[in-house]
């Protein structure tokens, strides 16, 4: 499986190209330069490994090999790539603490990462979940021990992956797995074989939001930890959570997935109904409420379409999306960027239909989708600008005393599906470009 990255970020494409070349690199292929960070507007195939899996966080990504190793690329001022230190890498490094161990489940947060990991020692062959990086928040589930003076003492190493022992601490109805688990859906909706097998990829057993984690067990129990005030990990307690809770809201259920947020957590219940929980301030959490300091901290049902069978999820920074049975695709929550691909910047709380061909698997950004066809096309839509741009447009427009509403021209922001324009190496060694969308729809989509 090869892999294809593009956008603004520097280290976080994995192009392995130094800082000093980034300006002149930019002008010879004619992309764009922010802030020294070289940024690729034409997705660009990563030679250096075969990757089956991918996570990508706030500033960093993950990577699983074919072969079951583990890669780490881009910022690491938290120590989230996990190979010790605090050093920035821009190509993908593997991680020493995973080598020999099989990997399963990814997922990266905005400093911490987790990994589902099967160990084979003295205590028999087991799924641990490793967690590393940022750990204010008690993201990685650790004890914390720290000196008189309030400094930590060298036993806490953040940067290097390490199991959550706490875990085995709770009752759990089922083991920690890497297999991912599947909705049950009607068999006479023919669309359904080509949707299922992306579930893992968009909401599975682990997810990471910015601050906080969350795991599913074999029969679908669901364990949180970490940052919680605004209720994302379903647990009602104000505060950090330091250490993995049961969400015994949800014991009568049988999840198969779960998807995180900025400050929001959504659950795939077995029969495809959708939970979410967590900030809802900009309708993310689509049942129908906003308000400026609104959340849940119990999980509340997401107002689907009654008849509706969900079968993948996704989360945004502050939106989400649920994939049907049918390949349908519904987006709610925050749109002022176009993420939500209904042809405008406006956020909704309910539910709405993409007008857009089935697909077969979605992907959330920060602030941007991804989805795949169920003809293998690639569409993307919402913002396409980088975080610094991002910021100065903000910026900007509260300078002006303007509410923040980004127009097309001015914030790079594409509100309706578009294809992807590949860049593929010929056996020649020149690039060929092709985009995999059907010519009669190309029209409406860009």
């Amino acid at each position: 499986m090869s892999l294809w990255s593009f956008g603004s970020g520097g280290h976080c494409l994995g192009h392995s190209v130094p800082a000093a070349d980034n300006e002149k690199a930019a002008r010879e292929r004619s992309r764009p330069v922010v802030d020294g960070a070289l940024s690729s507007t034409v997705p660009r195939l990563l030679h250096l490994v075969k990757l089956s899996k991918i996570a990508c966080g706030g500033s960093h990504c993950l990577g699983v090999s074919e072969h079951g190793r583990v890669f780490s690329w881009g910022w690491n001022a938290y120590g989230q790539l996990g190979d010790g230190t605090l050093k920035d890498r821009s190509k993908p490094s593997l991680i020493p603490a995973l080598i020999g161990h099989a990997v399963g489940a990814i997922a990266c947060g905005a400093g911490h990462s987790a990994a589902l990991v099967t160990c084979d020692d003295a205590e028999g062959l087991r799924v641990e979940c490793f967690t590393w990086g940022a750990h204010q928040a008690g993201q990685l589930a650790r004890d914390a021990p720290v000196r008189a003076d309030g400094t930590l003492t060298e036993e806490f190493q953040p940067a290097s992956p390490r199991a959550v022992y706490e875990l085995h601490k709770l009752p759990l109805k089922g083991a920690i797995t890497d297999s991912p688990r599947k909705v049950t859906v009607d068999p006479s909706k023919s669309a359904c074989e080509s949707v299922l097998p992306g579930i893992e990829g968009a909401g599975g057993l682990l997810a990471c939001g910015a601050a906080h984690t969350a795991l599913l067990t074999s029969s679908g129990q669901l364990i949180t930890w970490g940052a919680n005030q605004h209720g994302q990990c379903g647990q009602q307690r104000a505060g950090s959570i330091a250490s993995p809770n049961i969400v015994r809201f949800l014991a009568a259920e049988s999840l198969v997935a779960v998807a995180c947020g900025g400050a929001h957590t959504m659950m795939l219940c077995e029969d495809g109904r959708v939970f979410a929980c967590g900030l809802n301030a900009t309708g993310q959490l689509g049942d129908g409420l906003c308000v400026e300091s609104g959340c849940h901290s119990l999980p509340q049902p997401v107002r689907l379409p009654a008849t509706t069978t969900a079968v993948q999820i996704a989360c945004g920074e502050e939106f989400s999306a649920a994939l049907t049975a049918e390949g349908r695709l519904y987006t709610w929550g925050f749109g002022g960027c176009g993420q939500l691909g209904h042809g405008s910047c406006r956020s909704i709380k309910l539910p709405r239909e993409v007008d857009c061909e089935p697909m077969r698997s979605v992907s959330c950004g920060g602030n941007h989708m991804l989805a795949i066809t169920q003809a293998d096309g690639l569409l993307r839509w919402g913002y396409e600008g980088s975080w610094q741009q991002m910021q100065k447009l903000i910026a900007k427009l509260q300078a002006e005393q303007k509410q923040f509403m980004p127009t097309v021209e001015e914030s790079l922001t594409f509100t309706r599906p578009r294809a992807v324009d590949m860049q593929v190496p010929s056996t020649d060694g020149s690039a060929v470009s092709y985009t995999h969308l059907r010519a009669h729809e190309t029209d409406s989509y860009l």
